[in-house]
């Protein structure tokens, strides 16, 4: 700023008044006055004094909003009066465009959980997705779940997720009762508990192969380069997406080739992992349940004699596990580019979209029904003349 200090020449009683005022600091010329004394007219004539000080570089004057060089946070302050230290100059391409609609919410950024806010306030979120979180705050389960980091991010990449979840889990009831009532009729209410640990078991691998070729956002990729054990002993996993067909998002890099054939590979092993491990707790129960019953009445145990034998534990489970895998993994990241590349362009009304991704599920999870009992009949796990749902 710059400092005027009026000298006054002239009068009788020969003193010097000083006068002060607060210029802008964008004035280039300064401003004469004529001061009236009470004996005799003088003019004032000014001497300019710079005291401007060098504005921080911390992202604006912060404190702005409250006695800053515009004493309202206008002049200086920037946005500083409404975002604190989080905000202003220095911060990512966005801010400027995010700043606006974080000043119009009621609780400006307290409205974001710490991890996200803290990605808004450094500007590496676009702001159709700080309006889509706003929109997504509006559903009570939706709300709920975007308070875990990963479900927000993949609900701000697709927020149809919860329907494509809902659609999958509802058609795994549908198909794996229907299968367990055939399979167990005569004596279904007798072996409820062993169709109950099988469904459990399908839902698990449906939930897990709708989920994880879900696209997700990552705003801060350093953040993300930090957290997560696959990525510190695979480093490359940091650029794989999730799967094979995922359009690039905004603020996100292209995927290489390479990376998107990695998605194959790394969604291949999880899955093989989950299925492994689905399929172990479900006949482990259903072997628990066996000799439950046989121990506590062998004569009527309620377990017909072709399922008195328990299962192969481990041989049942790396076979469930490779075909999650393999089969599944391929199918489901097939689905996700259709969904995404091809229905989403020729059904612009969000309900036809809705039909069409059902039907498409329906008939995945089907034909995936289908090639699991030429799986087990393959190995030889599974008579050709029985048949079985996934």
């Amino acid at each position: 700023m710059l400092l005027h200090v009026a000298r006054v020449s002239g009068g009788s009683r020969g003193s010097e008044t000083k006068a002060a005022h607060c210029m802008p600091s964008d004035s280039t010329a300064a401003s004469v006055q004529r001061v009236e004394n009470e004996e005799n007219k003088s003019v004032v004539e000014p001497e300019i004094i710079d005291t401007t000080v060098a504005p921080s570089n911390d992202g604006g004057s912060d404190e702005g909003g409250e006695g800053g060089a515009g004493g309202n946070g206008s002049s200086g302050g920037g946005h500083g009066g409404n975002s604190g230290d989080e905000g202003g100059e220095g911060k990512g391409k966005y801010w400027s465009e995010v700043s606006p609609f974080i000043a119009s919410l009621s609780r400006g950024l307290e409205h974001f959980p710490g991890d996200f806010r803290r990605d808004i306030a450094e500007g590496l979120v676009p702001l159709q997705f700080v309006k889509k979180y706003v929109e997504l705050q509006a559903k009570w389960l939706t709300r709920l779940l975007m308070k875990l980091p990963g479900f927000r991010n993949k609900l701000l990449a697709d927020p149809s997720l919860l329907f494509k979840l809902g659609i999958e889990i509802g058609i795994g009831i549908i198909t794996k009762c229907s299968a367990e009532y055939q399979k167990r009729k005569p004596h279904f209410k007798e072996e409820i508990d062993f169709a109950f640990a099988n469904l459990l078991m399908a839902l698990v691998a449906d939930w897990m192969l709708v989920f994880l070729p879900a696209p997700t956002m990552v705003f801060n990729a350093t953040h993300a380069r930090r957290t997560g054990l696959p990525t510190l002993v695979f480093p490359f996993l940091r650029h794989v997406p999730k799967n094979v067909f995922q359009r690039v998002p905004l603020g996100m890099m292209p995927f290489s080739p390479i990376q998107r054939l990695g998605a194959i590979g790394v969604n291949g092993a999880k899955l093989f992992g989950i299925g492994t491990f689905a399929s172990f707790l479900g006949v482990a129960t259903t072997n628990g349940l066996i000799f439950i019953r046989g121990k506590l009445n062998p004569e009527d145990s309620g377990v017909r004699a072709d399922d008195s034998h328990s299962q192969n534990v481990l041989k049942t489970s790396l076979l469930y596990g490779s075909y999650m895998g393999i089969n599944s993994n391929i199918r489901y990241q097939c689905v996700a580019g259709i969904e995404d590349r091809i229905l989403s362009r020729v059904f612009q009304s969000p309900g036809n979209l809705t039909i069409a991704s059902a039907a498409l599920r329906i008939s995945n999870t089907y034909l995936g029904s289908l090639m699991w009992i030429d799986t087990l009949r393959l190995v030889g796990m599974q008579p050709k003349e029985e048949k079985e749902e996934k």
